[in-house]
């Protein structure tokens, strides 16, 4: 079972949770779901010492004081040298903890790739700023110009990462509350097997679970989630005691 410690120090991993949807661009609902996700988080069977940070205080209304704010507390959280995991909320989170871990190279799994050209970064235009540093897993439904900016995407050689995890990317049969569903998505043994490579080349600094819309439904994607959640768990709490 999880267990809370009270000192960051004692913590394997510490949980942020980032209830926010209004970077969201159709169905709203995902703040829900992040306090959902942290409910699952913490009542994993993972045997693992989280030190919960509880929820961020976002501004519902403004969605750039909201990069501003998570960039900053991810900065300090990042500087403990803890592995962080982010509970969100819409893809927009994304934005200010990726430019808080400012040299990792970036994975994102997700159905769409996040690149749309916009003024407000929002879940639909979050990754554009880092092309530099990040590759798509998963990706089945684009924009012609996103599928051009996609040929712009590079991986380069860093010691850590950031893993994003928009829970769109799985088949909408495992997981079908979600804004955004899209058929034919990755199965639970693929999601597996692309963090397992993903863990053996990088020290996962930094990970966020994004997109849960459990207005939508919850019964059947929290049936994968719990799955998701303990494997993810469980490889940030084997990298802690490596």
């Amino acid at each position: 079972m999880v267990k809370v410690v009270n000192n960051i120090d004692d913590a394997q991993l510490v949980v942020v949770t980032i209830p926010i949807d209004i970077g969201s661009k159709r169905r709203y609902g995902q703040k829900l779901g992040a306090r959902r996700l942290r409910e699952l988080v913490l009542k994993s069977k993972v045997n693992v010492n989280v030190f919960d940070y509880d929820e961020l205080f976002v501004d519902n209304f403004d969605l750039s004081k909201n990069h501003k704010l998570i960039e900053s507390e991810a900065k300090k959280l990042l500087s403990e040298g803890k592995s962080v995991l982010f509970l969100g909320g819409d893809h927009s989170i994304s934005y200010g903890i990726c430019k808080a871990n400012k040299s990792s190279m970036i994975y994102s799994f997700d159905a769409h790739p996040d690149l749309v050209k916009e003024d407000l970064i929002s879940c639909q235009s979050w990754l554009s700023h880092f092309k530099n540093r990040s590759k798509l897993i998963g990706v089945r439904w684009m924009t012609e110009q996103e599928k051009e900016d996609m040929s712009q995407l590079k991986i380069v050689d860093s010691n850590d990462c950031h893993v994003s995890l928009d829970v769109d990317v799985f088949d909408p049969k495992l997981i079908p509350g979600v804004a955004y569903p899209t058929k034919k998505g990755l199965g639970f043994d693929d999601f597996k097997k692309e963090l397992n490579t993903i863990f053996s080349n990088h020290f996962v600094s930094s990970f966020d679970i994004n997109e849960y819309c459990p207005l939508v439904e919850s019964k059947v994607s929290e049936k994968t989630l719990r799955f998701v959640i303990d494997f993810i768990l469980d490889k940030l709490k084997k990298q802690a005691e490596y």
